[in-house]
């Protein structure tokens, strides 16, 4: 049985092999109604509002969640923080 460790040193090396590069940050749920047209602030940015698809369904407004931005492919909500 593969471990969780062993699958993400997985995924880093295949995604550096691709030459895939991801960040990982923090922000804040502005509108998060549509979890296909979610949208957000990032941490220290509160006048800029950016869309995001929510992977982990509807988001309440004003909630902290984990983003992954992907150059090229936008910003994804994975969870979010309590």
């Amino acid at each position: 049985m593969t471990t969780p460790g062993e699958m993400v040193k997985a995924v880093k090396e295949n995604a550096a092999r691709l030459g895939l590069t991801w960040q990982l940050t923090i922000g804040t749920c502005v509108d998060g109604t549509t979890p296909g047209a979610t949208r957000v602030t990032f941490d220290a940015d509160t006048t800029v509002v950016v869309p995001a698809v929510s992977l982990i369904g509807t988001v309440a407004t004003n909630t902290r969640v984990a983003i992954v931005s992907i150059p090229g492919g936008g910003q994804y909500i994975i969870g979010f923080l309590s």
